[in-house]
């Protein structure tokens, strides 16, 4: 869905930024130098699965990329926190 939805961004005319977060989100690691969005949205994406939403309403367990977390300061912590 994210090479989908970055496409669809992109045709939409969408600011690339975006159109990044919505390619990158599930793969940060791979967003270049001005990555904050793509790790924000990754990290969101992961809260979101771990509360069983967007998910067919099954719950995982959350993995927020070490990356991703150190960006903001968070990590697991944060999500185990949401999740309570």
């Amino acid at each position: 869905h994210a090479e989908l939805g970055a496409w669809m961004a992109d045709r939409w005319g969408l600011p690339k930024p975006l159109v990044q977060a919505i390619a990158l989100h599930h793969e940060p690691s791979k967003a270049g130098s001005d990555a904050g969005l793509v790790h924000g949205t990754h990290t969101i994406n992961e809260i979101c699965h771990g509360l069983g939403v967007g998910s067919g309403g099954t719950a995982r367990t959350a993995m927020v990329e070490e990356a991703s977390g150190a960006m903001f300061g968070y990590g697991e912590p944060l999500v185990r926190q949401v999740e309570e």
